[in-house]
């Protein structure tokens, strides 16, 4: 027969972000429409933060609809630092342990990487108005 379910695994620890931690191109979860979603830290928006995912850009975010991005090892759960940590593909190419996200089917390195070629576009723009 089939192998026996494994048990259940408990929620994430309730971990509070601090503001002055975060980096640009940081694996968090943003709270939407009932759920965790993985996403990729841009900033310092006004009235709150800014995230982006391939879904699109989530701007004045709470800080307390944020967290931070929870992969699991078994036994337990562990914060995801960097975006390779968050894509089980590239963490199991880079040697890493196989791990599970609990988030929604978001790619961080995709977010990460839509983000830098919004950046260099502005850049682009504002230097060619400049050069106007």
């Amino acid at each position: 027969g089939p192998p026996p379910a494994a048990p259940p695994r408990p929620p994430p620890p309730h971990h509070p972000l601090v503001a002055s931690e975060l980096v640009a191109g940081m694996p968090l979860e943003l709270f939407l429409n009932g759920g965790w979603w993985l996403v990729s830290y841009v900033g310092k928006a006004r009235g709150g933060h800014s995230v982006s995912s391939p879904y699109g850009a989530h701007n004045q975010v709470p800080l307390k609809r944020l967290r931070p991005a929870w992969a699991w090892r078994s036994p337990e759960w562990q914060v995801c630092t960097a975006p390779a940590e968050a894509e089980p593909g590239e963490a199991k190419a880079a040697g890493a342990a196989p791990m599970e996200v609990e988030a929604g089917p978001l790619s961080v390195a995709a977010a990460a990487e839509a983000a830098a070629a919004e950046a260099a576009a502005a850049e682009a723009a504002a230097a060619e108005a400049a050069a106007a």
